[in-house]
């Protein structure tokens, strides 16, 4: 009988803990910041359009519309990540 009592707490209390994660894990993710869509749409479609010469002129014109300052954003962020696990 009592290994019955403690197999029912041992449940209960595994249910308040899948619960509690549950609820943190919503509200950590409630307050991150969503990127905007028209934003992320707005650099692709600015990245589609460029043109199909093979000139110089062009390619270069292509280049210096192209904004590459945040290419490696997540490679930084992936850096500091690894570095302070270790």
């Amino acid at each position: 009988m009592e290994l019955v009592s403690k197999k029912n707490t041992l449940l209960a209390l595994s249910a308040i803990l899948v619960v509690a994660y549950g609820y943190m894990a919503i509200r950590l993710n409630q307050g991150k910041p969503k990127v905007p869509n028209d934003t992320f749409q707005q650099e692709v479609s600015q990245m589609q359009n460029q043109s199909n010469s093979t000139e110089p002129e062009s390619i270069e014109k292509d280049l210096d519309n192209t904004d590459f300052s945040d290419l490696d954003k997540e490679l930084q962020n992936i850096d500091q990540e690894l570095n302070s696990a270790q």
